[in-house]
């Protein structure tokens, strides 16, 4: 969002739209083949995905935090009416 200068509500779909093709490629290639696996090597492979998918994360954005703007509607203050 800050790198490429999109508004904050303009990167809620993009990621829904990453997601979701992300999602259906490792179906496609990895989970496609365990559907009649055990519950164990489903669950092991799954893990697995995590903890590489993290480490790709980490080794493409860094590990430093990025600063994020919020659009001005979320941060409005809600009172109590209590």
């Amino acid at each position: 969002m800050s790198r490429y200068g999109w508004p904050f509500l303009a990167t809620l779909p993009a990621a829904f739209v990453a997601a979701a093709a992300v999602s259906v490629v490792l179906e496609r290639v990895l989970y496609r083949r365990l559907y009649r696996a055990t519950d164990l090597d489903q669950c092991l492979l799954t893990i697995g995905i995590v903890f590489v998918s993290i480490a790709i994360a980490a080794y493409v954005y860094g590990t430093v935090q990025q600063p994020v703007q919020p659009p001005p509607t979320s941060r409005a203050r809600w009172r109590s009416w209590g």
